[in-house]
């Protein structure tokens, strides 16, 4: 039976405040984590979907903590960033994930009491195709991505999928390094400029010729470049 509900840590701040969330999906379990500022019931929040890295693991509970350095990160009084959780044959690609990101907002509509329905979206690594693969199949619409440490040439022809309607619409931020261990610029960024160039103005790319693969280097390097992701609303 295909069914989520919310379960509640008991962990508090006097600013934020973290929960999890238990989805079901076709017998798969995904446990996810949410992390609000005490403001979200002035007005209706942004709302950020976190897609963490090492998406075939078998650990199937890295949702629960992967959001919190983002929500550190981003500092904002009126903000909730959701992580669901991805391991082994699971992963971000398969239907069942995407699936479970919209059973995700679904949630925080009915916890939050307010209507999502647009969202930013950031992911690391092979998270970044969570990125995409919502972006293409999800059921909201997609302000703005960040994607860090990025190898989207794995999925192939970089115009057929720009040619992709929703694709084509909200923001495209791409943070790359050159000293990424597991990607490299070489075979990556040819395969980025053409996408962006296809998509336009409203995709970008930060290379950083000294870049790392790992989240910690562009918090510690491009903090701003971070922050300031997010687009208030579609053109």
């Amino acid at each position: 039976m295909k069914r989520f509900f919310f379960l509640f840590f008991l962990f508090s701040q006097a600013f934020a405040t973290q929960d999890s969330i238990v989805l079901f999906e076709d017998g798969f379990k995904s446990l996810a984590g949410v992390w609000s500022t005490s403001s979200h019931k002035q007005k209706s929040p942004s709302v950020i979907i976190w897609f963490h890295g090492g998406m075939q693991s078998p650990n199937c509970q890295k949702g629960l903590i992967a959001g919190k350095g983002l929500f550190e990160l981003l500092n904002d009084s009126n903000i909730i960033i959701a992580s669901p959780s991805a391991c082994q044959n699971n992963h971000w690609l398969s239907p069942s994930l995407t699936s479970i990101t919209d059973k995700l907002i679904d949630s925080l509509e009915g916890h939050f009491k307010f209507s999502i329905q647009e969202v930013h979206l950031a992911g690391v690594s092979d998270g970044t195709l969570g990125v995409l693969a919502y972006s293409i199949n999800g059921k909201r619409n997609v302000l703005s991505r960040l994607l860090i440490s990025s190898n989207l040439s794995i999925l192939g022809d970089f115009q057929k999928l720009s040619q992709i309607k929703k694709i084509k619409t909200g923001k495209w931020l791409f943070l790359q390094g050159g000293r990424d261990r597991l990607y490299p610029a070489s075979h990556v960024l040819p395969w980025l400029y053409s996408f962006c160039e296809s998509i336009g103005s409203s995709c970008n790319i930060v290379f950083d010729a000294e870049g790392e693969h790992d989240w910690s280097y562009w918090v510690e390097k491009h903090p701003n470049q971070i922050r300031d992701f997010r687009f208030s609303k579609l053109p």
